[in-house]
């Protein structure tokens, strides 16, 4: 009974990857976050006849945090908060 027990926490979950998906260029991440936690992120292209948004989608707070902790370990990135000069850089681009 133990050994079941255990084959049921070890199990790993199977990843479907969906060949047909087409890959795309984003040059933009915009977030909105919900009194609920729950965040839409749109990604973006700017293109010469203008931005096209890409893709949306919606998640909990807790989930885009472990993403957003994923993405910096795998680049080697780690933010620090931002300050008023950091803002005023963002806003001149």
């Amino acid at each position: 009974m133990a050994k079941k027990k255990e084959d049921e926490a070890t199990k790993t979950v199977e990843l479907n990857i969906n060949p047909t998906l087409p890959p795309v260029w984003v040059d933009n991440l915009y977030v909105a976050k919900r009194k609920d936690d729950i965040c839409l992120l749109r990604f973006g292209t700017e293109l010469p006849e203008g931005a096209f948004e890409q893709v949306q989608f919606m998640t909990s707070k807790k989930k885009l945090e472990v993403f957003v902790d994923l993405i910096c370990s795998h680049i080697g990135h780690y933010p620090t908060p931002s300050t008023d000069d950091d803002k005023e850089k963002r806003e001149k681009k």
